[in-house]
């Protein structure tokens, strides 16, 4: 977190107790070790970052690319947190309007994340007996 708000490189110790900087393939490896949304937020948003045909999306549907699962999941994510209708097409325009709640939910968790970070603890997950944006700190 430090190398980022001071806008440095990010850099890792090695197993051989060596300094290395951070690269696209680290990052790619590190995702492909993801489970849930974050790993499908990932392979969306690098198909936009790098030259693609998803930025062809108002002709082109990009969610076609992802698996029939990875489609799956995202419409039950999207439903379970932001009543999206389950049975309708992935697609830039249909997504569009819960695109603010998602950044919101995303917005909330990070600064969660954080905090613990903060506090050199590990995670936070949602309490469902709190109130919906209400966190607790889980410690590992």
């Amino acid at each position: 977190m430090t190398q980022t708000l001071s806008g440095d490189k990010w850099t890792i110790i090695t197993h051989n107790g060596k300094w290395k900087q951070v690269t696209d393939k680290d990052m790619v490896n590190k995702a492909n070790e993801l489970k849930g949304y974050i790993s499908y937020v990932y392979k969306l948003e690098c198909g936009f970052i790098h030259l693609s045909d998803f930025h062809n999306y108002e002709t082109k549907n990009p969610f076609i690319k992802l698996d029939f699962s990875e489609q799956f999941d995202i419409i039950l994510y999207l439903h379970q947190y932001h009543n999206y209708p389950r049975d309708r097409l992935l697609t830039v325009e249909s997504i569009a309007p819960f695109i603010p709640n998602v950044f919101e939910k995303i917005s909330t968790n990070l600064a969660c994340y954080f905090d613990a970070i903060l506090n050199d603890e590990m995670i936070c997950t949602k309490n469902h007996n709190l109130n919906q944006n209400e966190f607790k700190v889980v410690v590992f």
